[in-house]
């Protein structure tokens, strides 16, 4: 007789991989290399990090919301202060290196702590890191959710959407013109939500029903990547939509089916993949300066290897990868472990690891 509980959702490294993937599209999308009658495409990645980034949230809080903010602290903090720090100094030494950074103390202060600003006249709010623009929305969210845990465990995920939907309303038509007025009135934060909503649904799907739902759920994820690639790389994006609308709500469909394919014992087994997801957040954070080091350096001395050519766009993101694995496993690792035990949110060791999903918390 087949049973009707609902399971949790115990393997997620289909999420871990599509993490992954987003950054490898971001990565990809910063080359400016466009395929055969297409134009540059792969910034939505940032849209699928935002949706898996609500999803991760909303299982930390239902399984193990101990510390939270902490823990949130030591998996962001040590490398983007880290890379923060690396870049303004970059532009105390070698000034004509950065194009809109300049070395000065407010814009340094204020990027640490993840307060928007105009940066250089600009108009839009951006840290001191190019790509940091994404924590100063991450680290928003975190203490939201962090606040709403302080009031209750069993609801904070749905205090904490419903806090960051009013703040935006608020933002929106109060016609402020602050940088974090602008942050916080953007329908981007509303991606988070939707993360946090497709690991409900899932959760909520039992595992018989998950597998009679797995050629539908491969379809729609099929169908939501090749949507928001045809959206950005043919060039059919409506401007005056949102980009929540038009690549959003496809990562909420793209994850939702990704973690159901999980339930569904359709997990990737891949290793290559899970490395890549864990080492999602420092290709992320250095991909830009890895790329443009490599353009400034091979680009004029070998043509073909300018990012923006096929064969400079495949060896550079070849190399971003590479560095990238190589400074998540001696240094971003190790430092976030250390912090851990430092700290008391030690994570479980990895030779202990039953569940992929505790490699994400």
């Amino acid at each position: 007789m087949p049973t009707t509980a609902k399971p949790s959702l115990d393997k997620i490294n289909n999420v871990q991989a599509l993490r992954g993937f987003a950054a490898l599209l971001v990565v990809f999308g910063h080359t400016e290399f466009a395929l055969p009658g297409m134009r540059p495409f792969g910034t939505f990645g940032v849209d699928i990090f935002f949706c898996i980034s609500g999803f991760i949230m909303a299982m930390i809080v239902d399984r193990n919301p101990e510390k939270f903010l902490l823990r949130r602290c030591i998996r962001i903090l040590p490398l983007y202060w880290t890379a923060t720090l690396g870049v303004w100094l970059l532009a105390v030494v070698k000034p004509q290196w950065m194009m809109h950074t300049t070395p000065n103390w407010r814009d340094l202060l204020l990027s640490l702590l993840f307060i928007p600003f105009y940066k250089g006249g600009g108009v839009d709010p951006r840290p001191v890191l190019f790509v940091g623009w994404t924590l100063n929305f991450e680290m928003y969210f975190y203490v939201v959710l962090a606040v709403c845990l302080r009031l209750t465990r069993r609801h904070a995920t749905a205090y904490a959407a419903l806090a960051v939907f009013l703040l935006m309303l608020a933002c929106r038509f109060s016609g402020l013109q602050s940088a974090w007025a602008r942050v916080y009135g953007d329908l981007l934060v509303l991606e988070f939500a939707l993360g946090m909503g497709a690991y409900w649904l899932v959760q909520r799907v039992t595992r018989e029903k998950a597998l009679k739902l797995r050629r539908p759920a491969i379809a729609l994820v099929a169908a939501a990547a090749a949507l928001m690639i045809m959206l950005q790389g043919l060039d059919i994006w409506p401007y005056y939509v949102h980009r929540f609308f038009l690549f959003g709500v496809p990562s909420f469909v793209l994850i939702a089916g990704a973690a159901l394919l999980s339930k569904a014992q359709m997990d990737t087994r891949s290793r290559a993949l899970v490395l890549m997801g864990d080492a999602s957040y420092v290709m992320y954070i250095l991909h830009s300066y890895v790329l443009d080091g490599f353009d400034r350096v091979l680009g004029p001395r070998m043509p073909l290897l300018h990012i923006n050519r096929l064969a400079g766009c495949v060896v550079s993101v070849a190399v971003v990868l590479g560095v990238s694995v190589l400074v998540y496993h001696y240094a971003e690792r190790p430092a976030v472990d250390w912090l851990s035990v430092k700290f008391g949110t030690r994570r479980i060791p990895r030779a202990e690891v039953k569940d992929p999903a505790t490699t994400m918390a």
